[in-house]
């Protein structure tokens, strides 16, 4: 190929991308790498659009989720795949910026407190179970 075809050729491919195709289908038509696609696309003045990057979309969304609710660590990480030490850490980043965190419950403290039996009632509450001071009645002392 002579140097005017090559660079019809990354023309071409600068406007395939300007015209909306994705940079991996060019370069998978004219059987090239993806950066020679993007390299023609500089040359040519086309802005080549980025992926996506699902992680820091996932992150932005606990972050969302840890402004906008009070929630726990737990139930947050639940809903986003995280485990919860994680979302504590992107809390404790985002109070060091400065931004205002709800309160939110903490740990297994969240969950409501046992019944503790009582011990002068006997097994399980049973009030027939009478210690030997409740029956003895009066003293024969005097």
């Amino acid at each position: 190929m002579t140097g005017k075809e090559l660079a019809e050729g990354r023309q071409r491919m600068a406007q395939a991308v300007r015209d909306g195709a994705e940079p991996g289908a060019v370069a998978r038509q004219h059987l090239v790498s993806i950066a020679t696609v993007r390299n023609a696309c500089g040359e040519n003045g086309v802005d080549v659009p980025r992926r996506v990057n699902i992680k820091q979309v996932s992150i932005l969304s606990v972050i969302a989720d840890l402004i906008l609710t009070s929630d726990s660590y737990r139930a947050i990480g639940q809903r986003h795949r995280r485990i919860p030490c994680m979302v504590g850490y992107y809390a404790a980043e985002l109070r060091k910026l400065g931004v205002p965190l709800p309160v939110r419950p903490r740990g297994r403290r969240a969950k409501p407190a046992k019944k503790k039996k009582s011990l002068a009632l006997g097994a399980e509450g049973d009030q027939n179970h009478a210690t030997e001071d409740q029956t003895a009645g009066p003293s024969a002392e005097g």
